[in-house]
């Protein structure tokens, strides 16, 4: 400390010869005025965000058959414009089903039958039970 006080030391501070701190006291105190803050359940209006209900169709459960394929479907879904890959016709989102063009079966390395390349979207029915049942065909044959 007896070094730093001698090298840094410029009367009631410190400093170097291009850099001098200031004092706590040579700053205005800013005073801020106390507002209230409304209580969220006492004002009337919209529910918060969190207060807001969700769909139970659309609440997530916390399990997948293959993690990652939840997040896949929208990419998917926004690519294909919402459109079934079999007829072509438009597809609600809750009836849509991501499936695989070339089955995952006949994949060795599984990570790359889920390439987005190789996925679209289907109807629930009747679309991605026929594709299902030509898969399983294609398979066992």
């Amino acid at each position: 400390m007896p070094r730093v006080m001698q090298k840094f030391r410029q009367g009631n501070t410190f400093g170097t010869t291009t850099v001098t701190l200031l004092q706590p006291t040579q700053f205005k105190a800013k005073w801020h005025k106390a507002r209230t803050i409304p209580n969220p359940y006492l004002t009337p209006g919209k529910p918060l965000d969190r207060e807001r209900l969700f769909d139970p169709d659309e609440k997530w459960t916390g399990r997948e058959k293959r993690p990652g394929m939840a997040d896949s479907k929208e990419s998917v879904y926004i690519r294909d414009l919402g459109k079934c890959g079999r007829c072509g016709q438009y597809v609600p989102w809750k009836q849509a089903h991501v499936d695989h063009i070339k089955p995952r079966a006949t994949f060795k390395d599984k990570t790359q039958a889920d390439v987005m390349g190789n996925l679209w979207i289907l109807h629930d029915i009747p679309c991605h039970q026929e594709k299902t049942k030509q898969d399983l065909q294609a398979v066992t044959v």
